[in-house]
């Protein structure tokens, strides 16, 4: 169920609009709900109520679901519709671990650029092996 602090995420006028940006509306304002978060991993998405929502119609929907099944952040079920994709523990060791790899790569050339970020209170250059104490600092938050 969408958050109830947003009865309504359709923020855009409903003006004449054509069938194309209708559609592209409504699979924008979902695409925005879902990267907020506004639903829950797993959830199902009713047609109808997402219509009422996004002052769409069915077709416009639907389209934007299928949409956003083929970009995974959506499944579609047989006989069953539409769900936000859910997701796992592992999903997440995963995504955090690709991050960790990703901010490590920048690490690595921000120091050799010569870059001073603070790391704990001092610039991280001045640390024997800054990519050690990265890792470690990463490591107390738990990552």
């Amino acid at each position: 169920m969408i958050r109830p602090e947003t009865p309504n995420f359709s923020s855009l006028p409903s003006t004449t609009l054509t069938a194309a940006s209708l559609t592209q509306r409504a699979y924008d304002l979902l695409r925005e709900a879902l990267l907020d978060c506004r639903f829950e991993p797993g959830e199902p998405l009713r047609i109808g109520e997402l219509c009422k929502r996004l002052d769409a119609s069915q077709g416009a929907v639907r389209e934007a679901l299928s949409r956003l099944t083929s970009e995974g952040l959506v499944e579609a079920r047989p006989q069953r519709g539409f769900r936000v994709t859910p997701i796992s523990a592992e999903d997440l060791r995963d995504l955090t671990a690709a991050r960790i790899e990703i901010e490590e790569l920048c690490l690595r050339h921000a120091i050799t650029a010569g870059a001073s970020y603070i790391v704990v209170g001092r610039p991280i250059t001045e640390a024997a092996d800054p990519l050690a104490e990265a890792r470690a600092i990463l490591g107390q938050i738990g990552l």
